[in-house]
């Protein structure tokens, strides 16, 4: 994937004055997490188009908050609404975690290949994911 469209999504990210740096680092992993998954699926042909796909529904997202946004409302959205959430990976006994390991990873360490669905609903649960956001955040104390 061209760094040109992780640039642009840095350069977005730059406009939300009240946001930690360390959000776009974690963003631009997370997203790299679910490289290859579209590829896997029956809905796409062609060259893997999962980063690109998720960096434009992340611009997306990015685009419903306030330039003044929070930490914790991007994480709040985040957490409820990024599209790497629905992608479902799966076996008899073991679910891809997007918040642990890469699409990659998850799948290389797999006897066959697992069961693929876009579903409606996250594959973690919103708090969970919330709660892993924020503890990639620097948080300050105020004496």
């Amino acid at each position: 994937m061209s760094d040109k469209i992780y640039d642009y999504l840095k350069d977005k990210l730059k406009n939300y004055i009240c946001l930690s740096p360390t959000l776009t680092p974690l963003l631009i992993e997370w997203i790299k997490r679910c490289d290859g998954y579209l590829f896997d699926t029956v809905l796409f042909t062609g060259e893997d188009t999962s980063e690109k796909y998720l960096i434009e529904k992340s611009i997306q997202l990015l685009d419903s908050l306030s330039l003044d946004a929070s930490n914790e409302e991007f994480c709040e959205l985040f957490s409820c609404e990024f599209e790497g959430l629905f992608f479902h990976a799966e076996t008899d006994k073991k679910k891809w975690n997007c918040t642990v390991e890469s699409y990659k990873s998850f799948k290389q360490h797999l006897p066959a290949m697992p069961s693929l669905q876009y579903l409606d609903k996250p594959h973690l649960d919103s708090t969970k994911v919330y709660e892993w956001l924020m503890l990639h955040i620097p948080q300050t104390i105020t004496l």
